[in-house]
């Protein structure tokens, strides 16, 4: 995977093999204005420009195919107004070889939210990854931080959440026991197996199949249908498993709480 905190930057270097394209009266550069984590974050800001002015900040080729490639960052913008962009160029001072991929939503202004951008219906052949300044509107600024490009599993379910019982509350004899379940792989997945203890594994409930389809990025909530006799005062050590044929990454199938 390729990893770039900027951390080890001084303002206003940018990392070795970064380009930046730029027609704007902004610029791209690193920065410490805003940081997610760390001492330095990579600054887009677009100055006065506006109405498809051009101002990308451009990461270094990446060579291999993009059929299982995820692109996760830290980000955060000024303006609800703007858009962020991103894509990927042919031709790193062509603008018209660049695909766009995503435009990323923010749910709030001036507050650091993390995102992915998944690349798994690109067939291009560019090489080079871009975040793009949508440039509408006026001395806007994004921050990026925390840039990777990971490779993600075909199956990869992970036990995401156990959202039921909740501590503190009272518990009878039936206490339902809801798990949210993510697909954080490529493929749909469906008629999966998942298991619940509370006594941290020494007896379990399951396997119980849940035939819903979870579509890649998305999570389930579900609730089993046996229940957990936590009637008797004391502390419960509460596990819940997702287990799925062809799924070999297992550090994330299980969750204690």
């Amino acid at each position: 995977p390729y990893v770039q905190s900027f951390d080890s930057l001084t303002e206003p270097e940018m990392p070795k093999g970064w380009q930046v394209l730029n027609t704007s009266s902004g610029y791209v550069d690193s920065d410490d204005n805003e940081v997610f984590s760390g001492s330095m974050a990579m600054d887009i800001y677009n100055g006065g420009s506006s109405d498809g002015e051009v101002l990308m900040a451009i990461m270094p080729p990446f060579s291999g195919s993009f059929a299982n490639k995820r692109l996760k960052f830290a980000a955060y913008s000024e303006s609800l107004a703007e858009n962020l962009i991103v894509g990927i160029l042919e031709n790193p001072t062509d603008t018209s070889t660049f695909t766009v991929i995503d435009t990323v939503s923010f749910n709030a202004e001036d507050t650091w939210e993390q995102k992915q951008v998944d690349f798994f219906d690109y067939t291009g052949s560019g090489e080079y990854i871009a975040f793009k300044h949508g440039c509408s509107d006026t001395y806007t600024d994004f921050y990026i931080d925390d840039v990777s490009l990971i490779s993600v599993a075909n199956n990869n379910l992970s036990a995401h959440k156990l959202t039921a019982p909740v501590s503190g509350d009272l518990h009878g004899t039936t206490q339902q026991v809801t798990m949210e379940i993510k697909n954080s792989g490529i493929q749909p997945q469906s008629n999966f197996d998942v298991y619940f203890s509370a006594d941290n594994g020494a007896t379990w409930n399951g396997p119980e199949i849940i035939s819903q389809t979870i579509q890649p990025g998305s999570i389930l909530s579900y609730t089993f249908t046996a229940t957990a006799d936590l009637s008797a005062a004391g502390v419960y050590d509460m596990v819940v498993v997702v287990s799925n044929t062809g799924d070999t990454l297992n550090m994330n199938d299980t969750l204690h709480k």
